[in-house]
């Protein structure tokens, strides 16, 4: 047993190839570097120091920061990422537009910067005018629906910049963005119908009352009056 050290010395730190096998298998959880520390320390503490200062420098130094650079590396890529795809869909929107300035053209044949109703109505079977559309993934199946969603003014006209912002509103299947809008359009239109239908439900009660109140006038009026002219002092004096 009291030789069992010379053993593991040998094993270890036999040669340089043994020492270096060591060094790494300690930094990897290859082996417990306590174990290599022993036959060290029955040599010399010194070289027990130096091993144990090697593992710690390796561990808490070198390998954080090494952590620390592949980290960075990662974030930069992930930000040069980012930026690519904020470029593609940059490019993509450009590309959008430059379809639908080429689509409005193409149905303003009069060239007065904007189109109506019967323009789109004449243009929309058109298979040039089709193709363009399912390229900028636009279904138009009730033109005028279509026509009244771009028209926002009511004008009766739509012009180029209202042509363009409509589209890119309505390309593409609908959003949870839009369904919200969509809910709380409903919710406050609910809310204001619900308020005008109590007000006029006060209102009529109001009248109602007046009109009561009135009637009850007149009934007491008439009453009065009746009672005045059969009464002693109403009586019209005898004949001689």
């Amino acid at each position: 047993r009291s030789q069992a050290w010379l053993t593991d010395l040998e094993h270890y730190w036999g040669s340089l190839s043994n020492s270096f096998l060591t060094l790494m298998m300690s930094i990897t959880s290859g082996i417990s570097w306590e174990v290599a520390a022993i036959p060290l320390a029955n040599v010399s503490g010194v070289w027990q120091a130096v091993y144990i200062l090697y593992i710690a420098f390796t561990v808490f130094a070198v390998l954080n920061v090494m952590t620390g650079v592949f980290c960075q590396a990662a974030i930069e890529s992930t930000a040069r990422e980012h930026d690519l795809v904020m470029q593609n869909v940059l490019h993509e929107k450009e590309e959008h537009i430059a379809k639908l300035r080429m689509l409005f053209n193409k149905i303003d044949e009069s060239g007065k910067g904007t189109i109506t109703l019967q323009e789109l109505e004449e243009h929309i079977e058109d298979p040039q005018v089709k193709t363009y559309f399912e390229a900028l993934e636009l279904q138009v199946s009730d033109v005028w629906s279509f026509f009244k969603l771009l028209d926002e003014d009511s004008g009766a006209e739509v012009d180029m910049e209202e042509f363009l912002m409509g589209c890119m509103r309505l390309r593409g299947d609908a959003k949870a963005l839009d369904l919200a809008k969509l809910m709380h359009s409903h919710t406050f239109a609910l809310k204001q119908q619900a308020d005008f239908i109590h007000f006029c439900d006060q209102r009529f009660r109001k009248i109602e009352a007046a009109s009561a109140v009135r009637k009850q006038g007149r009934v007491s009026g008439t009453s009065a009056a009746k009672a005045s002219m059969y009464s002693p002092a109403g009586t019209p004096p005898a004949s001689p």
